[in-house]
């Protein structure tokens, strides 16, 4: 046998035999019971001014509990509150608010703690990093989201936004905007019409950021605006069994898109609605393509040919 083999052997064998020593160790360590931890949460009296250690001290005694979690499958169903504990204590503890969060999500098989343990943090301290937290959770967890139930990924995408958009605003600086703008482009989902419109008329004092806001808004007003025409030439041709020669004979409003300027104006105009029409997706919609009617200058392209419509503000479809 080649030494190159016997080394080889030799570290799989070492390595077999610190896990088992490990696990034995793990074995011989007592369990925390989950009345010691509600003990450790709720009793304070003996702090004496030493919150910062006494919430170190819990925390460190968290991840043994998690430990013996993972090793043995122990149930650790108090967890969340001892958590709300050392956050109450030092509500600036970051790595349980950015490890804790996820270990919440392990432990409870649910997103929703490791959210809510975020989003009471976000009330206590108004800081960009606990906001930035919050919306990556909502991100990265929208379709676990979706499939328990909790939120659809359209709802978690939009609180992603709204908590992403807050760091921003929150933070000095263009560096965090720079760092999430490839996903605030492309989002991989889509949010209507009122949340873009906030989204972008909230961010005016972050030029940046409201620069990425409006192109989403403005992609978004000109999506609404295809499908509306795309249906009226659909039913031409069902009526007729032929394509519109052009779209003036559709006989309806609306046939020129806006520029990302008239864009602005748009989402301003609705921006200042009454706040029981803003809450009403389809006078959204009717009001935007009023809106568009009135407000743009830019011709849809149009083929005759094949009846598709486009916008030269878009990229072409592939074929």
């Amino acid at each position: 046998m080649s030494k190159k083999k016997q080394s080889g052997i030799f570290i799989l064998i070492f390595l077999v035999f610190i896990y088992y020593i490990s696990f034995q160790l793990n074995q011989l360590q007592i369990p925390i019971l989950q009345e010691d931890y509600l003990y450790l949460a709720k009793n304070r009296q003996f702090v004496l001014g030493f919150e910062g250690e006494y919430a170190t001290w819990l925390w460190i005694q968290s991840q043994m509990s998690l430990h013996h979690k993972v090793f043995s499958g122990a149930i650790f169903p108090k967890m969340f509150e001892l958590y709300e504990t050392i956050t109450d204590m030092d509500p600036y503890f970051y790595d349980v608010y950015d490890k804790g969060s996820w270990y919440l999500t392990m432990v409870y098989d649910s997103p929703m703690p490791g959210i809510q343990l975020l989003e009471k943090g976000a009330r206590q301290i108004p800081q960009a990093w606990i906001w930035l937290l919050l919306g990556q959770m909502y991100r990265l967890q929208r379709w676990e989201l979706e499939r328990k139930e909790i939120l659809s990924q359209k709802q978690a995408l939009e609180r992603a936004f709204l908590a992403f958009q807050r760091a921003i605003l929150l933070s000095p600086g263009t560096e965090l905007a720079e760092n999430l703008k490839s996903f605030l482009e492309n989002p991989g989902g889509q949010l209507d019409t009122m949340t873009w419109v906030r989204l972008y008329c909230q961010s005016l004092e972050n030029p940046l950021l409201a620069t990425i806001f409006l192109k989403n808004l403005h992609k978004h007003i000109l999506s609404i605006h295809l499908e509306y025409l795309a249906k009226h030439i659909k039913k031409y041709k069902e009526e007729f069994l032929r394509w519109p020669e052009n779209l003036a004979v559709l006989g309806i409003p609306g046939i020129l898109a806006p520029d990302e300027t008239q864009a602005s104006r748009i989402a301003i105009a609705l921006y200042k609605l009454p706040k029981k029409y803003k809450e009403k997706e389809a006078f959204v919609r009717r009001y935007l393509l009023d809106c568009i009617a009135n407000h743009a200058s830019y011709p849809y392209i149009y083929d005759q040919n094949t009846g598709k419509i486009e916008s030269s503000f878009l990229p072409k479809r592939k074929k």
